[in-house]
């Protein structure tokens, strides 16, 4: 079980770090988005899973649109909630709390 959670961790970073193109002609985008695409440093690895903004500009940009993002922080919190109920079907409880 828990080589799942670090299976889907490593698919969100992949989707996270996912090199992108920044195009000159986008005109729309706003001056905070701006100065956050300018500082975004292409040799910056991140090891936070759910970075959506940085995930869902690379995927914009490379034109795949916003399903892997949502796929692999699906999965990654389905994996993260089972462990947890798995681990409180462990847990050795109290009488009292156990048969409520």
């Amino acid at each position: 079980k828990f080589l799942f959670l670090i299976c889907t961790y490593f698919m969100c970073l992949e989707v996270i770090n996912m090199p992108f193109f920044n195009s000159s002609d986008e005109d729309s985008a706003s001056s905070d988005e701006e100065s956050e695409k300018q500082q975004d440093d292409p040799d910056t690895f991140y090891y936070w899973p759910l970075y959506p903004r940085k995930a869902l500009r690379a995927l914009e940009s490379l034109g795949s649109g916003p399903w892997p993002w949502w796929a692999a922080s699906t999965y990654f919190l389905g994996v993260i909630s089972f462990l947890i109920a798995l681990a409180a079907d462990y847990i050795p409880w109290p009488e009292a709390v156990a048969k409520w």
